[in-house]
């Protein structure tokens, strides 16, 4: 009986140790669980105050107090102006305003600067097939497509015809 008596034993407790070893897994598992979640919340509010402390030196650079308004309302209109003309010596004056206030990089600038003057080859090449296209020369090359682009001008064609006027949905009119 001894021996039987230290199987039964012996299987008590390795059914005790496996549901104690059951339950720590369990544990872990929740643990480890908890451990993802709070990392991920970590992450979430490194995020925010990052965003916080970006959002709170802006708004030291622009001003605080009464003086904030007035910058605030200087950059919208710096930038409405810059959004709304085509002119690119303007947008390149506004870019310097712009810049300065919201202290861009100057590779910021650089880029900006870049894409203006892109921009303005793009509409000096469709200014130039759009007469070109039409078949028609224009006296003074370079002051016609800059009337052109610039200006929704009249262009003089070299023949001494009569100029044509360039709409602003692209089509003509003489």
């Amino acid at each position: 009986m001894a021996v039987a008596e230290l199987e039964r034993r012996h299987t008590s407790v390795e059914g005790h140790v496996q549901a104690e070893v059951t339950e720590m897994r369990n544990e872990l598992a929740e643990a480890l669980l908890r451990v993802e979640q709070l990392s991920a919340q970590e992450s979430l509010l490194k995020s925010t105050i990052r965003a916080l402390e970006t959002d709170l030196v802006t708004e030291r650079n622009l001003g605080s107090g009464e003086t904030a308004p007035i910058n605030v309302a200087y950059l919208k209109s710096a930038v409405v102006r810059y959004m709304s003309t085509r002119d690119a010596g303007e947008q390149r004056s506004l870019l310097r305003v712009i810049s300065t206030i919201l202290q861009f990089t100057k590779q910021e600038v650089a880029d900006v600067e870049a894409r203006i003057t892109e921009l303005e080859k793009t509409m000096v090449r469709r200014a130039g097939s759009m007469v070109g296209g039409a078949g028609r020369r224009v006296g003074g090359v370079v002051g016609g497509v800059v009337g052109l682009v610039w200006g929704g001008g009249r262009a003089a064609p070299a023949d001494g015809g009569d100029g044509v006027d360039v709409t602003e949905d692209g089509g003509e009119e003489r």
